[in-house]
């Protein structure tokens, strides 16, 4: 699934979920991975899913985004200048990771974390 706002724009291969009848153990959920591994549409997936959450079996907590593309609108120096020198080396960091394409740059969230040593937050946990 991909949304495009703006300059900036998210691709989402998987979905959070909570288990209702297991004190709310959170399970996270590629509907792409899912469908390819058991070779089936991701329609039929995506509809187990939604008969799962009707029979109140699991909760959607929200998507899980694992690719951002983006097009800066100011020179990197520029949008750096505006943070504090702590900040501004990590925001440095995360746009070393970032591979240009022809007019979008895009970043891999979980390797730029892995790269990074930075956790990456559920949508439960923001």
């Amino acid at each position: 699934v991909q949304e495009n706002s703006g300059k900036v724009s998210k691709k989402t291969s998987g979905h959070s979920f909570f288990r209702k009848h297991s004190e709310k153990i959170p399970l996270e959920l590629s509907v792409y991975e899912l469908s390819a591994r058991h070779d089936v549409r991701d329609l039929v997936v995506k509809t187990l899913l939604t008969y799962l959450e009707l029979e109140g079996i699991l909760q959607p907590t929200g998507a899980i985004y694992t690719q951002y593309k983006f097009q800066p609108q100011r020179p990197s120096a520029e949008i750096l200048g505006r943070f504090n020198p702590a900040r501004a080396k990590f925001i440095g960091d995360i746009f070393r990771q970032s591979k240009a394409g022809k007019t979008w740059f895009s970043i891999d969230v979980a390797q730029a974390a892995l790269t990074l040593a930075q956790p990456i937050l559920s949508p439960s946990k923001q």
